[in-house]
């Protein structure tokens, strides 16, 4: 099971078309970093079904404002099994220690080429890099500011963070891609959508996925992994140098920049050539045509070899 953005997961924000006007919309996964001009990379798997959350709509991506609740996150369920060590989702009783100012890491590998204004700045020189929440809100959360952050083709990849405990240090994922926050684009830093508000939609859906025979590797615990509880000893390892939290202003900011011009598209949910949907991210790396969509997923340091998968 692979978790991502649902803008993803909408043939509306990847080809910039009705629902109805696609034809075989189908998804592959793989944990190639490029993908082959022809064909599929020789790891890709393929979809046997996904499921966007049932509350987000993709028109209320358009312009946002600050940190709302737009349930921009999705599953992806396998048509076959891929041996990666899944990721754990933030335990409830974990979630408490998120705040603002709390070093994590991200991933995503985002656009792959300088964008043709002189004053842009290159992105997608990195697949992870860490960076901090810059604000947490009771959906969602912004990621980054000045320094690492996410910008176009990051959507769905995930934030780690890291928590400490008696037997140790543990990654957790806490965060999905989604958006980016007014016209500034990649300024203010990206937003992701906090997994642990969604954990419940998460879980509920892979079990009935298990149920209607979207899910067929499903195991004596079909739904979401808990976590070991690692003790009252329980910390968040690192918290963003205090000084770095200060910005300077937009206009003094280095800003990665949207350059319109149809013959040099930003990585998104896009149809290659096509257009970008608004001020989402983008799926990351995602290529393809109208008649066929290729998707790949994104990970973190010693995670930058496999996909987010929960089983």
């Amino acid at each position: 099971v692979v978790l991502t953005a649902a803008h993803c997961l909408d043939p509306r924000s990847i080809f910039g078309l009705a629902r109805e006007d696609v034809d075989g919309f189908g998804l592959w996964v793989s944990q190639a970093p490029e993908l082959p001009p022809e064909g599929l990379p020789r790891d890709a798997v393929r979809a046997r079904a996904f499921t966007p959350h049932p509350d987000f709509d993709l028109g209320e991506l358009e312009g946002v404002q600050g940190l709302v609740a737009l349930h921009d996150v999705g599953l992806v369920f396998l048509a076959d099994v891929v041996e990666v060590e899944p990721a754990l989702v933030i335990a409830p009783e974990e979630a408490p220690l998120l705040r603002e100012g709390a070093g994590t890491e991200i991933v995503g590998w985002g656009q792959r080429e300088r964008p043709s204004l002189a004053s842009a700045a290159l992105v997608g020189k990195r697949a992870c890099a860490s960076s901090f929440v810059q604000a947490l809100g009771a959906s969602e959360m912004q990621v980054g500011r000045c320094g690492a952050r996410k910008c176009w083709g990051d959507s769905g990849g995930p934030t780690f963070v890291s928590l400490v405990g008696p037997g140790g240090e543990v990654a957790r994922l806490i965060g999905v891609s989604s958006h980016t926050i007014g016209d500034g684009y990649c300024a203010r830093g990206g937003v992701d959508t906090r997994v642990d508000v969604e954990r419940a939609w998460i879980d509920a859906t892979m079990r009935a996925a298990c149920l209607d025979g979207r899910r067929i590797h499903c195991g004596p615990a079909p739904g979401l992994a808990t976590p070991d509880p690692l003790g009252e000893a329980l910390a968040l390892d690192g918290v963003a140098d205090p000084e770095g939290l200060t910005c300077p202003a937009v206009e003094d900011a280095v800003v990665v920049v949207h350059d319109p011009s149809p013959t040099t598209p930003p990585a998104g949910c896009h149809a290659v050539g096509g257009e970008p949907s608004g001020l989402l991210l983008g799926l990351l790396g995602a290529v393809g045509a109208v008649r066929e969509r290729r998707m790949r997923r994104r990970t973190s340091r010693d995670r930058c070899a496999r996909p987010i998968m929960f089983s």
